[in-house]
């Protein structure tokens, strides 16, 4: 996924409109792509950490997996950076970066 900062498209849109060399049609056009990306919601980035789940616990063995504690996806591969359900970043098994 692709995220766009939604406020610098604004303001080149903005800019754009000042041309007087601009077609009225087509700054009713940009006037309504401009309405329509403030409708849109905020997306900011989501974080996550992996959370250790056990499995199985036995007095010599103990079985466990990693969890995304955004959306509880497990069994990732070792050094993943992104839950591959949910896309969260994540920063760590404790949080931290």
């Amino acid at each position: 996924m692709r995220l766009i900062d939604a406020d610098a498209l604004i303001f080149e849109l903005e800019e754009w409109k000042k041309n007087p060399n601009n077609d009225d049609s087509a700054v009713d056009l940009v006037n309504h792509f401009i309405g329509i990306i403030k409708a849109f919601p905020s997306a900011e980035p989501k974080t996550g950490k992996w959370v250790k789940v056990i499995d199985e616990e036995t007095p010599n063995v103990t079985k466990w997996h990693y969890e995304c504690d955004q959306c509880g996806a497990g069994r990732f591969e070792n050094g993943q950076r992104y839950c591959s359900r949910c896309g969260a970043i994540m920063l760590g098994e404790d949080g931290e970066a």
